[in-house]
């Protein structure tokens, strides 16, 4: 079998330090100047490595350099390099549309590719065809269902491929927020089209899916709960979402869309908080750390809060992890888990478990948490 691998490796670079993304060259200098590190290297690994025992099955075709022959010597996996092609000492959308089209024309059977929901839509872009693609999660958001559920899952999710396993491939969309006007606390969703995409069930994510103007009610009693329930002297780390919104309006501030805020006693104290400044915070204070889930897709950790590392999550107690979700939104789940994917194998094994979900005033359901 013959496999196209394609590595972005700036995805993800702009989660831990609040700038929502790292789309655009200004975007990954400042990223880079307030300490950002790569994380798609690593993700993408921690996913091939899974494929070890079938490489004599598979070759893999990559660009050289940063683009995925640097990861793949790592691995013992065999691969080659694409021919003609060398991609720019600062990676951009274009080296990955023109790596996609050359592979394209090299007949393989599957494309892989580690970034989010940019990279997704950069080849959806010029890759009209058949070929099925995996994404490897590594961006900030990845609302889209071309993604595994984690790397390790991923990997897994490659493996049943390669051995012709039974699987359903589906057009799934390819969903990306615009990230400058969501920089200026406006959300603009934009559909770059569609990719054919291997699915089985607990390998593979849904794509993101919103709220409904029917749950602002919901949404309502849920901050009201959360709201009546802030000990005094105690600081709170209040994330993203609509149903989390709600909380900071009845707080008294207009909340950052994709971010972390700290309150303390009812006040802000700080806005859009990046993952050194919330280190600094919990690990000298007893802190609780608020959440919701992703609809449809269940992440209450790893797509788009990555601001919360798993050195933060280290100094959180589990009884202090407090999640708000409205019934509509865990219906939407249909059974499945609440999902982590943090980046530490041994932090998700942590947080899994049963947890506590405020749907209401005085209203909670159980429900369990996975990786």
């Amino acid at each position: 079998m013959k496999i196209g691998f394609i590595l972005n490796p700036i995805a993800g670079m702009g989660g831990t330090v609040a700038l929502k993304g790292t789309d655009g060259t200004y975007i990954l200098e400042k990223a880079l100047e307030k300490g950002a590190k790569p994380v798609s290297p690593q993700r993408a690994l921690s996913a091939l490595l899974r494929l070890a025992h079938l490489k004599e099955q598979f070759e893999i075709i990559t660009p050289e350099g940063c683009m995925g022959e640097a990861v793949l010597k790592k691995t013992g996996l065999h691969f080659n390099l694409l021919n003609d092609f060398e991609p720019a000492v600062k990676t951009s959308s274009h080296d990955t549309q023109t790596a996609v089209q050359r592979l394209k024309n090299l007949k393989i059977d599957l494309l892989i590719f580690a970034g989010g929901d940019g990279t997704a839509g950069d080849i959806c872009k010029v890759f009209d065809s058949d070929i099925p693609v995996i994404g490897i999660p590594s961006g900030v958001k990845m609302h889209s269902a071309v993604f595994g559920i984690n790397p390790e899952r991923t990997g897994d999710l490659i493996g049943a491929f390669i051995q012709k396993q039974a699987m359903e491939i589906k057009n799934v969309e390819i969903m990306d927020m615009d990230e400058p006007l969501l920089r200026k606390g406006l959300v603009s969703t934009t559909l770059s089209g569609y990719l054919k995409a291997p699915f089985k069930l607990s390998y593979t994510q849904n794509s993101k899916s919103g709220s409904s103007p029917s749950d602002k009610t919901c949404q309502d009693a849920i901050a009201r709960q959360i709201f009546l329930n802030i000990k005094k002297g105690m600081p709170y780390l209040i994330g993203p979402g609509t149903t989390l919104n709600q909380l900071k309006e009845l707080i008294g501030f207009k909340g950052t869309l994709l971010g972390f805020d700290l309150v303390i006693n009812k006040m802000l104290v700080k806005k859009d908080l990046m993952e050194k400044d919330i280190f600094d915070i919990v690990k000298t204070q007893e802190t609780c750390l608020v959440l919701t889930p992703v609809g449809g897709q269940g992440y209450v950790l790893g797509r788009g809060n990555q601001q919360i590392s798993p050195r933060v999550l280290h100094h959180i107690k589990k009884e202090n992890l407090i999640i708000g979700a409205t019934c509509r939104k865990l219906a939407s789940f249909e059974g499945r888990p609440l999902l982590v994917d943090t980046g530490c194998q041994k932090t998700n094994g942590q947080l899994k478990g049963y947890i506590k979900v405020i749907t209401g005033m005085d209203e909670t359901m159980v429900i369990k948490i996975d990786a």
